[in-house]
Formats: structure tokens, C-alpha cells, sequence
């Protein structure tokens, strides 16, 4: 799985699939990998576009919670 910030993979040609997308509170890596896991579902070879957001806010039980969201285009080689 290639996983790119651009809107293509050099030297490939790429075919949109879908918008795929992970969620995790604290942890980037554990967005990405939902979102990974979300593309393989799919049969994607690749993520292109891949961008990340961040919510922070505060929890009565818990303090500060920041959720990462992390999504991208899911996209397979011709």
C-alpha cells in the first residue's frame, strides 16, 4: 500500500475507488491504519490526497479529548 499527500503516485496511473477514512482518539498512527485497512477492504493499492484533521474538546469524566481524523482517496494501478 502506497500512501501519498499528493494527487498522484509517480510513474503510476491510477484509478479512482472511493473516499476512505480512519478515526482515533490520540493516536495518528491508529487513524492511518483504519484508514489503510478501510482502502485494503476496497482492493486499493494506494492512498493519494491522504490528509488529517484534529478536534479537540473537553470531556466531564475524561478532560481534553482530541480525535484525529485522517482520510484519502482510495485508488488502484491501471
Amino acid at each position: 500500500m502506497i500512501l501519498v499527500n499528493t494527487d498522484y503516485i509517480s510513474g503510476k496511473e491510477l484509478e479512482t475507488i472511493a473516499l476512505v477514512d480512519g478515526k482515533d482518539s490520540f493516536h495518528i498512527e491508529l487513524a492511518t491504519k483504519e484508514m489503510v485497512k478501510n482502502a485494503e477492504k476496497l482492493g486499493a493499492d494506494g492512498i493519494v490526497n491522504i490528509r488529517y484533521t484534529a478536534t479537540a474538546y473537553q470531556d466531564s469524566t475524561v478532560g481534553v479529548v482530541i480525535d484525529i481524523y485522517a482520510y484519502g482517496t482510495a485508488v488502484k494501478f491501471k
